[in-house]
């Protein structure tokens, strides 16, 4: 593929190597047709699901680089200037069937004494890239995946796929890395917990519910996941970022942010805002649930970025998450630049207005929910046994195995084997989602794939 094609599709996402600020890893989408007019960018910080296409305006190419940059070349415009930067390495994985493809974002870690660099996404697609072969060959089965590769030369060490059954919509939005930890948290939606669909408009629709698994970085085997839907199960609950509690007394905590649509609620002890919502919610170590709020203003919000919170108090950091969102009116252009509000979030269940001036009735709801927290009381499931499978046979093994997996699901919440982590005010559901390794053999390439060597 031409420098040029590259050089003029869109940054999606990026990182910086922690022991050398100098070398950053970019992650590009090269788009079927040059002309496409797709911001994936825009489109992953919307509050709708993703939409992937089979044909003629999609991504089917995703292209990974590394740059080693000059102190004073720190702008992402200037990578591709020879006097600026050089290009270490660069690669290109497409999917087998050029199937549409999204990137949620992708991090860096050491592993066994070498950097790899892990990123995930959503597709349409196959490839060994994207989680191997898969069951379904539907371009309406959209599932995620998660790569890891090596950040020296970018080729491929491990790929899985996340899925729960075929037909039903598993979507990445984001992710975020604890390395103390050892874990990979990723983020998004699914439609399959809450399978009976609901009529909007002339169609019928299946609701989507907010998913965050915890994964082992190295190995990739999940550790535990949630989920968050809405209460009423009548509205989309869309899962979209994560960040690290950076506080020493809550050493791998996580929150897990997102959105409610339609006025729609969480937490049945807090009502909506105005029409979409920002949610956020706080996971120990082990997914035990220690609170969720849900705030935004009276119009739709959604998140531009959600940040570990670096604020220091006696050279200790206080902890807490820092999100920044904006505001719309349902009947006008999205404008995903503009920050309307920044809201810090606290380890004590506490939200301030950083940057941004709520309506004074709406800030004082939240002013009054900080000095009285509402009760544990809201609609989120414990998921566990999730089901790691390895991949070794044709389409047909991989479906019986599917098939098997449900019918053990179903043989052990007769039996009660599994045991949940009991939120007060809940039910608790078993729900499977499984991640299947990919084949990392050998694979004919696509004619039109390009994997470019060592520069």
């Amino acid at each position: 593929m031409a420098d040029q094609e590259i050089q003029t599709a869109p940054v999606v996402a990026s990182a910086t190597f922690s022991d050398n600020q100098n070398n950053i890893v970019t992650v590009r989408l090269i788009p079927h047709d040059p002309s496409s007019s797709i911001n994936p960018a825009v489109e992953m910080a919307s509050n709708d699901p993703i939409h992937l296409k089979a044909y003629g305006d999609i991504f089917p190419i995703v292209n990974i680089e590394r740059y080693e940059r000059k102190l004073e070349a720190t702008n992402m415009p200037y990578l591709f200037e020879e006097d600026s930067s050089k290009l270490v390495w660069s690669r290109e994985f497409s999917t087998d069937s050029f199937g549409d493809m999204r990137i949620a974002g992708i991090g860096l870690a050491r592993e066994h004494g070498r950097d790899v660099a892990i990123f995930c996404g959503t597709t349409a697609g196959r490839g060994k890239a994207f989680g191997g072969a898969f069951t379904s060959g539907s371009h309406a089965d959209i599932d995620g995946f998660i790569t890891k590769i090596d950040a020296d030369d970018g080729k491929v060490l491990r790929s899985v796929r996340l899925h729960t059954l075929p037909g039903y919509t598993d979507e990445i939005r984001g992710m975020c890395i604890d390395h103390d930890e050892n874990a990979l948290y990723i983020v998004g939606s699914t439609t399959k917990y809450d399978m009976t669909p609901i009529e909007v408009g002339n169609d019928e629709v299946l609701v989507y519910t907010a998913f965050i698994n915890k994964i082992d970085l190295e190995t990739f085997d999940t550790l535990w996941s949630r989920e968050v839907r809405e209460i009423s199960k009548k509205n989309h609950v869309y899962g979209r970022r994560c960040s690290i509690e950076t506080n020493i007394s809550g050493k791998g905590n996580v929150y897990f942010s997102g959105i409610v649509k339609d006025g729609g609620q969480v937490n049945q002890n807090i009502e909506s805002f105005g029409e979409d919502d920002v949610f956020i919610t706080y996971f120990d170590t082990n997914g035990s649930y220690i609170f969720l709020r849900q705030f935004g203003s009276e119009r739709d919000d959604h998140i531009i970025t959600m940040e570990s919170d670096w604020i220091h108090q006696d050279g200790v950091s206080i902890g807490g998450a820092v999100l920044s969102t904006g505001s719309y009116h349902i009947d006008t252009s999205s404008n995903f630049d503009s920050v309307d509000f920044v809201f810090q979030v606290t380890p004590k269940n506490n939200i301030h207005v950083l940057f941004g001036d709520l309506p004074s009735g709406t800030k004082a709801v939240m002013m009054s929910q900080n000095a009285n927290p509402p009760p544990a009381e809201l609609k989120v499931a414990g998921i566990e046994g999730i089901i790691a499978i390895s991949l070794g046979g044709l389409g047909l093994v991989i479906s019986c195995l599917v098939v098997a997996a449900e019918l053990i699901r179903n043989h052990r919440k007769r039996k009660k084997v599994e045991k949940f982590t009991k939120v007060p005010g809940t039910e608790n559901e078993e729900k499977d989602m499984i991640l299947v390794d990919a084949e990392l053999k050998e694979e004919r390439e696509p004619k039109s794939k390009s994997i470019r060597s060592l520069v």
